[in-house]
């Protein structure tokens, strides 16, 4: 089984109080005097669109989750790849919901999106390498296999 960065749950929790929440309370500050928003008449299309965005926003969140658990419970590196695109994904759903100026809620769920990514680059950067070296094993003469079988093992694979 593969042991992934820690925080996961917590991210998930978190993105599905903030996508299921109905009020933009949750999603975006006050605007400053300087930085006004464009007004917003809460026209049908407008609402409708929002509707939409939020419907694809649960879909991505579950196929996160999804994601998450499958990468677990399999040693395959597409898992984990598949886990950084749905997570910029999420991550593109959530910049179109709650536009600047955001709240800390919503910076948080950011952060933690891209600091996941950055941790599960170097798990899928591991396994590349893995990858790699199982290639190489086949085309390299036989005294060197012995050496990287040596390396492999020691790698844990």
């Amino acid at each position: 089984m593969r042991r992934l960065p820690t925080g996961f749950v917590e991210l998930h929790t978190t993105s599905i109080k903030i996508l299921m929440s109905k009020g933009s309370s949750m999603g975006t500050t006050k605007p400053k005097s300087s930085r006004r928003r464009p007004s917003h008449s809460g026209s049908g299309e407008d609402l409708q669109e929002q509707h939409l965005a939020r419907k694809l926003g649960l879909k991505r969140l579950r196929r996160f989750a999804l994601l998450i658990a499958k990468a677990m419970h399999t040693e395959k590196p597409k898992a984990v790849h598949d886990i950084r695109v749905a997570s910029r994904r999420l991550q593109q759903i959530l910049d179109h919901l709650y536009p600047p100026p955001r709240s800390a809620v919503i910076r948080r769920l950011r952060s933690r999106l891209r600091r996941s990514r950055r941790a599960l680059g170097e798990v899928r950067d591991y396994d590349v390498f893995i990858d790699s070296l199982n290639s190489r094993l086949k085309s390299e003469p036989p005294a060197r296999q012995a050496v990287l079988i040596k390396l492999h093992d020691r790698l844990g694979k």
